[in-house]
């Protein structure tokens, strides 16, 4: 491990001292005086960012490791992956890597030391401050919600974490909390499906196909089926018909449904999420060959949301509309 003497600013070309200022890029990961930063505004290796050339700590030869309990890189690497996992956020980052590329936490010990430029804005406009992702919403994350780390449900949710952490803990602290989710509410079955809860999102679906092929029967008034009759040759005269006076019924049924999904959205997505974090975290405690990596994965994999899914959820639900008012027709 490189402390900051190893290395020297690119801008004074001094090496640096233990009480020095430093700064790293939140690119490449290159250490400046702050001082020197300030005066170029940006990276001294800026011209090779996201090329072969870009700056790279230097190569040096780790000293024989010595065991301690209490290293956490030994927790936090893997030799056969060769990447390191965020201890705030949990993202796998590259072995190389710095700070973390989602959240901006620093990997490694030294990487501590060095005040980020983009964490505190500087005077006169000298360098603006640049957002910084909390996957966590502001919570802490090494509370836990219900038992469960924050760490592993931020994981675990991925996309969008920052909204449902803080929605979590408050509605387990508060039973009585309301919460409503408007893409739940808008969305509806076709949600819950795209975060993974396939059973709720099946059975929603079915409710919502109950309301929507009556609806669309009733809207065909006989001008409608004697227009269809002349235009395709067609006889329907057999053709269900639903009196066009219930349509606002059915449009009150569905505005409601939307609505009961908006407010139990995150109470389902909460009891879900932490159902499955506990269901793994028990898994990788009861098998040996499961170590904090693979954990990691397991959270990476059966969590997050799948947009393809949500898609695919939703032609379904038209093809089945199509189905059925052609067999209710023909």
């Amino acid at each position: 491990m490189y402390s900051q003497k190893d290395l020297e600013c690119p801008v004074c070309h001094e090496h640096f001292k233990d009480d020095d200022d430093i700064v790293v890029c939140p690119v490449c990961g290159a250490p400046h005086h702050r001082e020197c930063w300030n005066k170029t505004g940006h990276c001294q290796y800026e011209s090779t960012h996201g090329t072969p050339e870009q700056w790279k700590r230097p190569e040096k030869p780790e000293p024989e490791p010595q065991k301690n309990e209490n290293n956490s890189s030994e927790n936090n690497t893997n030799q056969a992956d060769s990447r390191i996992i965020c201890p705030r956020c949990r993202t796998l980052n590259d072995n190389n890597a710095q700070i973390c590329m989602r959240c901006g936490y620093p990997l490694h010990e030294n990487a501590n030391n060095y005040g980020q430029p983009f964490q505190n804005s500087q005077p006169n406009g000298q360098f603006p401050p640049m957002f910084v992702y909390d996957p966590y919403g502001g919570v802490d994350p090494k509370s836990k919600i219900d038992d469960v780390p924050v760490a592993d449900i931020a994981a675990f949710v991925g996309s969008n974490s920052a909204y449902y952490i803080p929605k979590f803990k408050k509605m387990k602290e508060n039973k009585h909390s309301i919460s409503f989710n408007f893409s739940a509410c808008i969305l509806g079955p076709f949600w819950f499906i795209f975060r993974k809860m396939f059973i709720w999102g099946l059975i929603f679906l079915v409710l919502l196909l109950a309301v929507r092929i009556p609806d669309m029967i009733s809207s065909m008034t006989p001008e409608i089926i004697t227009g269809l009759e002349a235009q395709f040759g067609i006889d329907l005269n057999n053709a269900v018909v639903i009196p066009a006076f219930l349509q606002p019924i059915f449009w009150g049924v569905s505005l409601l449904l939307h609505i009961l999904w908006g407010f139990i959205g995150n109470r389902v997505y909460m009891g879900y999420v932490l159902k499955k974090v506990k269901k793994l975290s028990e898994d990788s405690v009861q098998n040996e060959n499961i170590d904090q990596l693979e954990y990691q994965k397991a959270l990476l994999k059966n969590g997050n949301a799948n947009m393809a899914l949500g898609l695919l959820a939703f032609l379904i639900y038209y093809l089945i509309q199509m189905i059925i008012v052609y067999i209710v027709y023909y």
